[in-house]
């Protein structure tokens, strides 16, 4: 704003039968179409007037969602789902502690995957996210155990493990990664955690 003058106001005119007086308003068009804004700015020197004309649209959107649960414990928080389009990464959200997720994007066919630390990752191809519609994926449980990160779990994730076994959280040489359950503790339930899926590898059936 590079007026001179003083008491300045401003009218906006939706073009739709509502106005506003605010500085920066905002407006919810109630159905699509085209519309001519006006906006009409006023002070002691005189008045000018801006339009613009905008356009309405349906938006194409679908809406995914489900539930991911994290092996051997009781928060399912955390767990990242990307959806991908020709290899590349588009949209992402994150499970809550029960590991619901839902997620409202533009619709279209898309790879998805999901991913946390200490555990298998899951994937789907070609995944169809029709408009206007939600998509409630099968619950899925990752897989526990893969400490080191390697996208498999083998002898390398039971040493690593076994290597910190009996330490407690705020210990000197604590190993978040090594406590799969994530109860503070490397014990062995972390063990029979990661020996339960030994030789699985990523990505699971989903």
């Amino acid at each position: 704003n590079t007026s001179f003058g003083t008491d300045l106001t401003y009218l906006w005119d939706f073009g739709d039968g509502n106005t506003s007086t605010d500085v920066n308003p905002t407006h919810l068009y109630a159905t699509l179409g085209t519309y001519t804004v006006t906006l009409t700015a006023t002070n002691t020197l005189g008045s000018d007037t801006a339009t613009q004309q905008v356009f309405i649209v349906e938006t194409f959107d679908a809406t995914l969602a489900g539930t991911v649960h994290l092996q051997g414990r009781t928060d399912h928080s955390g767990a990242v789902l990307t959806l991908w389009t020709a290899g590349s990464p588009v949209y992402t959200t994150t499970t809550n502690s029960t590991g619901a997720y839902t997620l409202t994007i533009p619709a279209g066919t898309f790879d998805l995957t999901v991913e946390m630390p200490q555990y298998l990752d899951a994937a789907q191809t070609a995944l169809p996210l029709p408009v206007g519609s939600t998509t409630t994926l099968n619950p899925i449980t990752l897989l526990a155990g893969d400490a080191n990160d390697s996208d498999k779990i083998n002898i390398l994730d039971l040493a690593l493990i076994g290597s910190h076994y009996g330490l407690n959280l705020g210990d000197p040489e604590w190993d978040p990664r090594t406590d799969i359950n994530n109860d503070g503790t490397i014990n062995i339930q972390d063990l029979v955690l990661a020996a339960s899926n030994f030789q699985h590898v990523s990505p699971i059936p989903w």
